[in-house]
């Protein structure tokens, strides 16, 4: 099993890593690092998140990671993390899900 990483999620990592780099580049490749650690873990427990409220599908669901919402799909053979952000900051219900 992989993980993979939409666009719109890879977008994020890199804002979250600019944002972190303005006070220090050091940190901001260690923060980012230790956040994409942390989503690779999902591999050995891909249920362990709660399904996502909006989708309301067993193959959506939500982790919380340092205030980060990670919404991700479990497929076959793959994790795709669809998108994350912080908590209450986009409408899930514009979030495009591919089947």
């Amino acid at each position: 099993m992989t993980i993979e990483y939409s666009k719109e999620a890879k977008e994020e990592l890199l804002n979250i890593r600019n944002f972190i780099a303005q006070d220090s580049a050091f940190n901001a490749t260690e923060y980012t690092q230790e956040l994409v650690m942390r989503i690779n873990g999902m591999l050995e427990f891909p249920y362990i998140g709660k399904v996502n409220r909006t989708f309301a599908r067993q193959d959506i669901r939500d982790l919380f990671i340092d205030g980060y919402k990670i919404i991700y799909k479990i497929q076959l053979n793959s994790i795709v993390v669809l998108i994350l952000y912080k908590y209450n900051q986009i409408d899930e219900k514009k979030i495009v899900v591919h089947s």
